[in-house]
């Protein structure tokens, strides 16, 4: 039985030690053996760039069971090498080291970057030195590494250029210079005893990046100086921080830390003279005094927030370091002056959140916002908000956008999953235009009121749908519906309005309803398509691309859209057109015929009628048409009407849109008679001023008639007078 036991005890025995064995050669295959190298360089290599925003090219990696060989280049700018001996059995190592700039041609940095040295000793007792040149500035390292504690310590690198090293790391905010030095001597680790001062002192300009980045003002710092002594002594530490700049100021106030205790308390102060950097419509200062405590892996922060117009007397921060959990709550409370704006407190509100190391756990946000009640609440994956009364202006000009608006608005919002955006929300709005913005932007007098509602359908943040309605004093009515996919934003729209509502704002004297409808698409520039059969007694259809607009008239009464837009309306007849608008800069070009029609009764017509002793009115004229060319206020025109018997012929005729001039050479034909003149003057006070020499020639061709004789030869002479007569009569130079 026992021989049994005993035969039992040394299989297992034996499969053990074969176990370890093939642990050991399998080991030894993956860490110390090309294949194993490659495989290991190669697995590390991917993590490494997949969880950070730096990247690592593994150019050389090579373990053997007492030596190593590693290359490294990161973003392709920085190589580190390190090779040597060590020993596993002994726990002893000797190995160089070599940091070197590589490729700093492309960033315009001539200027060397190279840092050696080597480690020597023990695993964990190991002395490294190093000596080299960064840029311009000389780098001395000199240290002895005990247990993993420096037990001496002297690094010293002054002048290093910030704005460099920052190139070589991707980023490019600051300029100006980082001295670098420290000074442990014979650090006792059992005692935790020694002398040691670290100081860190730099000098910073920040530069025009980080305001297209972030949006912030970086002007307004000016030099930056960041200027931090560190001392230990007596296993105490004290931390020590002070930045200063034109507008921002950090000082703290710890009382040493006990290394054996691990217990932190002191006062961080952080002041600011303004906010404006952040957002030009922000109206205050602003001092942060926050409480530090850290005592049994719990970190506590009392903050008090003051400033001009905006306050928090409560805010707490608490982080449990045993499961990584924070908790956060607060009281905010703000005026309108903080914006800018007129009016009492449109910020009292509570906020708590808790975070783990997932991330959001909760949130809730209740009370004044922008002056809108609100009941917001937020869990890990989803959101119900509750907003009324939101202010229009608070909230503009909290995101630093143009005040165009003065409305309430009322959200209403559910997502049942923030990370994928899916949800709906209800958006209501009720205001009014500010007259100030289109006059200064558009130089258009608006004053309307502003009805909308939106309903919105979340699937996803490129996935979009609406539903949206809107009236205003100037549309009856506006709908559209369409979604947002991809960054593409499609809708059909259909809008009804009376003409007479935009007599005001655009000086004009029009009547009738319009009705359109149509569709938009929105992919970097707007594309829309607007139809109406209503629109001046024809149809209009007309495409929007970018700032070419085009328009198509079909079978439009000329002489209502002469009323509407403040032409001579002289003329009945249907038109048929195309225009090509270039939007951007104000120019076109409107080709055009016309059915029959015929003259309206005007003033104007009465001489030519006088002349030509006829009514032209009557004449019924077969056919038009029109060439119009618009640089923006100044229209020129080329128009010609024909009939059997008569023509109308007006040639290089101009309009001024905003003088409302007209000066339109004009020849009119009846039976042979041909009258020339001039259609001349402003708004509905135009006159037809006759050519004087060709109307003296058909006086003569009158009095040849009547005489029998051939007059002609006499007129500078005898009629010259009248010539002048006529001129000064009718307006012509004399």
């Amino acid at each position: 039985m026992k021989k049994t036991k005993g035969c039992i005890m040394k299989k297992v025995i034996y499969s053990l030690l074969a176990l370890i064995l093939i642990i050991v050669i399998g080991a030894y295959c993956v860490l110390f053996t090309s294949f194993g190298n490659n495989f290991v360089k190669n697995i590390a290599e991917k993590k490494i760039n997949e969880n950070s925003n730096i990247a690592v090219k593994i150019e050389e990696f090579e373990l053997r069971f007492s030596t190593i060989n590693l290359k490294v280049l990161v973003n392709g700018m920085l190589e580190a090498a390190v090779n040597g001996d060590f020993s596993l059995l002994s726990r002893n190592l000797n190995i160089n080291y070599e940091l070197n700039g590589k490729n700093l041609e492309t960033l315009k940095i001539t200027d060397p970057l190279n840092i050696k040295g080597n480690i020597n000793g023990s695993f964990n007792n190991f002395n490294i030195d190093g000596k080299g040149v960064i840029f311009t500035s000389p780098l001395t390292l000199d240290a002895n590494i005990k247990n993993y504690f420096p037990t001496k310590l002297n690094l010293n690198a002054n002048n290093l250029d910030i704005e460099k090293l920052s190139k070589i790391a991707n980023v490019d905010y600051a300029s100006g210079f980082i001295n670098l030095n420290a000074n442990v001597d014979e650090f006792d680790k059992d005692k935790l005893d020694a002398k040691a001062l670290i100081n860190i002192y730099s000098e910073l300009k920040l530069k025009p990046s980080i305001t297209k980045e972030f949006g912030i003002d970086i002007s307004r710092f000016g030099k930056v100086i960041i200027d931090s002594k560190n001392t230990y002594k007596a296993n105490e530490i004290t931390p020590n921080i002070n930045v200063k700049s034109n507008i921002l100021n950090i000082t703290s106030d710890f009382k040493p830390i006990n290394l054996n205790k691990l217990e932190v308390q002191g006062q961080l102060v952080t002041s600011l003279t303004e906010l404006a950097f952040i957002n030009p419509n922000l109206n205050s200062d602003l001092k942060i005094t926050s409480q530090i405590d850290f005592k049994n892996k719990l970190a506590n922060i009392n903050s008090i927030v003051s400033g001009k117009n905006i306050n928090a007397k409560d805010l707490k921060i608490t982080h449990d370091l045993s499961n990584s959990k924070t908790a956060i709550n607060t009281d905010l409370r703000a005026n309108a002056g903080l914006l800018k704006l007129s009016g009492d407190e449109i910020i009292n509100l509570k906020a708590s959140a808790n975070l783990d190391k997932n991330g959001l756990e909760n949130a809730n946000v209740n009370g004044l916002l922008l002056g809108a009640k609100s009941d917001i609440k937020m869990g890990r994956n989803d959101l119900v908000a509750n907003i009324e009364g939101l202010k229009s202006l608070a909230l503009l000009g909290l995101l630093n956008q143009d005040k165009m608006l003065d409305a309430n608005i009322n959200i209403n919002a559910k997502l049942s999953d923030l990370k994928n955006l899916i949800g709906s929300a209800n958006l209501n709005i009720n205001g009014k235009t500010i007259p100030s913005y289109f006059k200064k932007e558009y130089d258009l007098e608006i004053n309307s009121k502003v009805l909308a509602n939106a309903d919105v359908k979340l699937n996803g943040a490129d996935n979009i749908s609406f539903d949206a309605k809107l009236n205003t004093d100037l549309v009856d009515s506006f709908n559209a519906n369409g979604n947002y996919k991809k960054g593409v934003a499609n809708a059909n729209y259909d809008a009804s309005a009376n003409l007479a509502n935009f007599n005001a704002l655009l000086n004009k004297n029009m009547s009738g309803n319009v009705k359109v409808d149509g569709n938009l698409t929105f992919d970097k520039i707007l594309n829309l398509t607007l139809n109406s059969k209503e629109f001046f007694g024809g149809s209009l259809a007309a495409k929007l691309n970018g700032d070419k607009f085009n328009a198509n008239l079909n079978n439009v009464a000329l002489d209502n859209l002469a009323k509407s837009f403040d032409l001579i309306d002289i003329y009945k007849a249907n038109i048929n057109g195309n225009l090509d608008y270039d939007l951007k800069n104000a120019n076109g070009k409107l080709v055009a015929n016309l059915g029959k029609g015929h003259l309206k009764y005007h003033k104007t017509i009465k001489l030519i009628n006088t002349i030509l002793n006829t009514d032209i009115t009557q004449v019924i004229f077969d056919k038009g048409d029109v060439l119009v060319n618009i640089n923006k206020n100044l229209i020129d025109y080329n128009a010609k009407i024909s009939a059997t018997s008569a023509k109308i012929e007006v040639n290089n005729g101009t309009y001024n849109t905003l003088t409302k001039s007209i000066n339109a050479p004009a020849l009119v034909a009846f039976n042979n008679n041909e009258i020339k003149g001039t259609f001349s003057g402003v708004n509905d006070d135009v006159k037809f001023i006759p050519d004087a020499k060709n109307t003296i020639e058909n006086a003569v061709k009158v009095l040849d008639k009547i005489t029998g004789k051939n007059n002609g030869e006499k007129i500078n002479e005898t009629l010259k007078p009248a010539e002048n007569l006529l001129k000064g009569l009718f307006g012509g130079k004399k």
